[in-house]
Parts: C-alpha cells; structure tokens; sequence
C-alpha cells in the first residue's frame, strides 16, 4: 500500500475523534485493527477509507456500546448493523426501566429512613391535651373510613392536633416549646379516642411525634398510649386554617340557644345565616335566632348551611358565646370561641 495515502495514529485519531491509546486497545480487540504497521518502529498506520469506520467506533462507544457488539456491527452490511444495533436498543430501553425502577425505590426507601428518623417531644398538661382530643375528634362521628383519624404537628411552637370529615374540620393549637420536629403523624379514631381518656387522668405527658405515629408517656417515662401512624399520608390540615381569606363579617350567638335551635332545624335541611349590618340572623324568618355582628361587606351577606354541621362544630367550642366568621363567595364559616381562641373549626357552607 502507498505509503503516502497512509495516516498516521494520531493524525487518524484526531480526525476521528479517538485518542491513540483507544486505537491501540481496540486494535489489541480485533476492532478497527491498522492498515499497516512498521515492522522497525512499531508505528501504526491508517488508511484514509478507515476514517468512516473510525468514526462509527467512537460514536458506538460515545453510546456505551461494547467492544464484541462494535466488531460485530463493522464486520456487518449496513442495514444488518442498524438491525443489530436497534435490537440492542430496545434491550437497552428495557433494562433501563428496570434499572430506573430499582433506583426510585432506594430513593424511596432512604426518604422513609430519613423520616422516620424526625421526631419531635413537648410535654403538655394531660387533661388539656385530652380535651383538645375530644374536641377534634368530633368530627370521626361523620367522616368517612379513608379520613377519619387526628394528625398530630408538632413545631418548636407546640402541637396541633386536627381532624375532618371534608366538610368541617376541627383544628385545635396547644402552645408550648417542643424539640425537634416539624414533623406529623396521622392516628385512627379508635386508638387516639383511648389516648385521650388515659390522658385525663395524667397531670403531665411527653408527647412524641414521630412519622411512625405518637408515643404518648408520663414525666418519668410510664407508658400511657402509643399510636400507629400506619401507612397513610399525612394531610396538612393547618394549612388549611392558615390559608383562609380575612373574614368580611364576623357574628356572635349565644351558645345554648344556638344549639337548641339548630337542634330542632336538623331535620328541615339547610338553613339561612344572614348578617345585615350589625345583626345576624340564623333559621327561618320568624323564628330565627338573632345575634350580633360586624362587617366590612358593602352588602348584606346570605349563606345556606347544614344545621348538622354547625352544630357539630358549635359543641366543640366551650363557653357561653360563640363567633362565626364569614368570608363570603362560598369559604368556609370560621367557627371558634371567645373562652378558647386557639380551637378553630371551619364549616362549609352550601350555596343559597
């Protein structure tokens, strides 16, 4: 062969885009082996029809293709080496999922390990934290399997416990300085209702708050309950509270009263809240009960709500009144008392 048609290693691999010590190892590989080799020096050769090869080789093994697999697809014809390729492609693809599946459970599996590792402790007055059990609990007497249950935040403020049934919610905030945390637990009815009886016998508790559940223990670490979390995901029902708009209006009842005459307008079905100034009005015309009110609205306001509802979240206040706020355009009525600010309860209201 001319000798002068001939390149040299590294002018051949640069054109190619193959260092000389790839060249070398494939060669040794019996892939893109040189045209020539001087028997005296040792240097290696390339014929210039190579090139087309050569760079075939380094874009198969740009692609991470392997060496037998890159000998096979250049000792084929063109379509051949394409069909060859194609199929290992697909194989490729294939085993990519089952790579890509294995990696998102390990991830899955470090998230789990990485939360149940959070926990956080406040010690809380025993009575109090059972009343604020009881008082979320409520609305278990209306929720439905999937949501009924109390999730438990624990911030370095305190514990929120909180509770829903998606159409009221009961959110209640103990104040108190806890270590550790944020975190949350999600715990059933049945087990958090236990807790709270045997907390009402307890001056104090530890709570612990782990995303497994809540290890609720004496101060000198009697156990008193403890609650799996289980499998659920855990809802963020303070944010719910947080995010509600300013209310427009806010009305006060007093709280027997409000409660004997919901009681009795249950079974008629929805019934009118409206606050006209500086008066509410709750029930039919005629009969209904008359409160106080403030309010920013340019207009009266005109509300349908379930009198089963409200009176749910009307026995959880304590006290002798009760205050409901109004945001309007069909947000939740913002239910709480003037004798326990920190028990929120909103109410859907229905549409008039």
């Amino acid at each position: 062969m001319d000798g002068d048609r001939l390149l040299a290693i590294s002018s051949f691999g640069r054109a190619v885009g193959l260092p000389a010590s790839a060249l070398r190892h494939y060669a040794e590989a019996g892939v893109l082996e040189p045209a020539e080799v001087d028997p005296s020096s040792g240097y290696r050769y390339y014929a210039p029809a190579q090139l087309r090869h050569g760079v075939l080789v380094a874009r198969l093994r740009a692609a991470g293709v392997p060496l037998r697999t890159v000998r096979q697809a250049l000792s084929l014809p063109a379509e051949r080496a394409a069909v060859l390729l194609e199929q290992l492609a697909s194989e490729r693809a294939e085993e990519s999922e089952v790579r890509l599946g294995i990696l998102r459970g390990i991830v899955a599996d470090l998230r789990a390990a990485a939360d149940d590792a959070r926990s956080g402790t406040v010690r809380l007055c025993g009575p109090v934290l059972a009343r604020a059990l009881e008082q979320v609990l409520q609305t278990s007497r209306t929720a439905a399997p999937e949501v009924a249950g109390v999730v438990w935040a624990l911030t370095e403020a305190g514990l929120a416990v909180a509770a829903t049934d998606r159409y009221w919610l009961a959110h209640h905030t103990l104040t108190a300085t806890a270590s550790g945390g944020p975190v949350s637990a999600f715990t059933g009815v049945g087990d958090t209702g236990s807790a709270a009886r045997a907390l009402a016998r307890q001056p104090f508790a530890t709570v612990t708050v782990t995303t497994a559940g809540v290890h609720l223990r004496t101060p000198d670490d009697a156990v008193i309950a403890e609650l799996d979390g289980g499998e659920r995901a855990v809802p963020d029902l303070g944010l719910l509270v947080a995010r509600q708009p300013p209310r427009r209006a806010l009305a006060g009842f007093a709280r027997g009263p409000l409660l004997q005459l919901l009681g009795e307008l249950e079974p008629a079905g929805p019934t009118d809240l409206r606050i006209v100034g500086e008066v509410a009005h709750l029930g039919p015309a005629g009969t209904e009960l008359v409160g106080w009110a403030s309010s920013t609205a340019p207009q009266p306001l005109h509300l349908l709500v379930r009198p089963s509802l409200l009176s749910a979240a009307v026995r959880a206040c304590v006290g002798d009144d009760v205050l409901v706020g109004v945001a309007g355009g069909g947000e939740p009525l913002v239910v709480t008392s003037p004798d326990q600010p920190h028990l929120t309860s909103l109410v859907m209201p229905m549409r008039p």
